[in-house]
């Protein structure tokens, strides 16, 4: 029973560490999560042309039947690409 104990209190310690590294520091779950590929890579908005030829961006695609294109932005990124010249 006493090794059993040693054990439990040894991985409570580990989890209470590992969540205060974790949580300890603003951002750093994020950082931790983006490292281990589990944060959305990127951001998809959708841009397209509307029949009196504004451009229209948004984060849902067009009505059917309506060309379109679909842009990554990647969050690692604080710059955004500049837009393709037609």
């Amino acid at each position: 029973m006493g090794a059993r104990l040693a054990w439990l209190v040894l991985l409570l310690g580990a989890l209470v560490g590992a969540a205060w590294w974790l949580l300890g520091t603003p951002g750093r779950l994020e950082e931790v999560a983006a490292r281990a590929g589990l944060g959305p890579p990127a951001s998809v908005v959708y841009r397209w042309r509307g029949p009196d030829g504004t451009v229209h961006v948004s984060d849902r695609p067009p009505p059917p039947g309506v060309p379109y294109e679909r842009l990554e932005y990647r969050h690692d990124v604080n710059v955004l690409p500049p837009p393709a010249s037609d």
